[in-house]
């Protein structure tokens, strides 16, 4: 990379927008590499703390954009449908010279749509494919229409852009690398505490209020059952500003299950300490389904869908896959077991849980088919690397 022939001019700027902690932490990386091709680049756009320390000129927080579902998002659609035509006037003004997207690929298209309509001649950069292979398969001719390049995190999804005009290109997953680095860090080894359980409910407040709940007391039920051994519960908590939430399902699961064993709080800059000592895990579908299996942790995987947006998946976009984990669709098999396609109850939870305890051989499977997985998440180089020359030899034409 450093011998590209790109210099910047102190006027250059990069907008980038990052809706979630993923992409605030993707993005701060990526900055970093960023630097290195263009050193004078202002950047400027939506982001958390690790992008804003990585340099970016915060217009909005990305808790601005963290919402999921269909309901969810119809609650926001005001706030959603100002801030992106704020965006876009902003972006007009200054004129980047790259707008760059990571994830919510719905919002990076409704926002590069609108900046096409008023002639911006930048070049407009995907990082994060719309999950064209589920559902909307439409949205690869779209984002062809209006995107310059497409970064993927996996190596089967530009088979799916094929037919379009749109430079697509397999960077892998840049979880790989801050899981590495995080291990360089710490100097640790991957030993289990045999009695803790853990549970990840997600990050935004509607996932919390529908899925902490129902892991819990499936948490509560099983540490009762094996009370000989003295299990413990920890809670990955996403947002401090949450806590009263956490504190108020913790006190009711208690209620219900009668367990009066520890169930502790984890900030969620801990997550990977937690994650590396847990012996199970509850997680709701997403990418910390991909984050436990790197740390090779036995995980049921659920998610509890409000009605509205049960029915709009199943009947309106007709979504059915035969996995949803992105851990099982990489390894086109069931490595978690999820449970997300039915309706489901802490009984369930709990009884899943408690054969999977007794299961020395599927454990045992689980952790080496979870190894494999690095290999599937990245080529010959970090993914930050390729994503960013990617970048530069489209930004080469400018």
């Amino acid at each position: 990379m450093s011998n590209c022939s790109l210099k910047s001019q102190p006027s250059e700027s990069i907008f980038i927008f990052a809706g979630e902690a993923s992409g605030d932490l993707y993005g701060a990386r990526l900055i970093e590499q960023l630097k290195k091709i263009y050193p004078q680049a202002s950047f400027f756009g939506v982001g958390g703390n690790k992008l804003q320390n990585a340099g970016l000129e915060i217009i909005y927080p990305l808790e601005r954009f963290s919402v999921m579902g269909f309901s969810d998002v119809l609650k926001a659609l005001p706030r959603l449908i100002k801030s992106l035509f704020y965006l876009r006037k902003l972006i007009i003004s200054r004129q980047p010279k790259l707008c760059l997207f990571i994830d919510q690929p719905d919002f990076s298209l409704r926002l590069a749509k609108l900046l096409r309509q008023k002639k911006f001649s930048g070049k407009i950069v995907q990082f994060v494919a719309p999950t064209v292979w589920a559902y909307k398969k439409q949205r690869a001719t779209l984002f062809a229409k209006h995107f310059d390049l497409l970064l993927t995190l996996f190596s089967f999804e530009p088979a799916y852009f094929a037919h379009t005009q749109l430079k697509t290109v397999w960077v892998g997953h840049p979880l790989v690398e801050v899981i590495e680095q995080h291990r360089e860090k710490t100097h640790i080894t991957e030993e289990k505490n045999k009695n803790l359980l853990s549970i990840f409910p997600g990050s935004r407040p509607g996932e919390i209020q529908r899925n902490l709940p129902i892991q819990l007391e499936a948490a509560c039920l099983f540490c009762n059952h094996l009370k000989n051994t003295k299990w413990e519960i920890a809670i990955s908590e996403s947002n401090p500003a949450f806590q009263a939430d956490y504190c108020k399902i913790i006190e009711n699961a208690r209620q219900k299950s009668l367990f009066q064993g520890p169930i502790t709080l984890v900030p969620f800059d801990k997550r990977y300490e937690l994650m590396r000592s847990s012996s199970f895990a509850l997680a709701k579908s997403g990418t910390v389904t991909l984050e436990l299996a790197l740390f090779g942790c036995p995980t049921l995987v659920s998610y509890e869908l409000s009605f509205l947006n049960r029915f709009i998946a199943t009947h309106l976009l007709k979504v059915d896959l035969p996995f949803y984990c992105i851990v099982n669709i990489l390894k086109k098999k069931e490595i978690f077991h999820e449970m997300i396609k039915e309706k489901i109850t802490p009984t369930a939870i709990f009884k899943k849980l408690l054969q999977l305890e007794f299961d020395v051989e599927k454990k045992e499977t689980l952790k080496r088919e979870c190894k494999e997985l690095f290999s599937l998440l990245q080529g010959e180089k970090k993914p930050t690397i390729a994503a960013c020359e990617a970048i530069a030899q489209l930004c080469g034409n400018l």
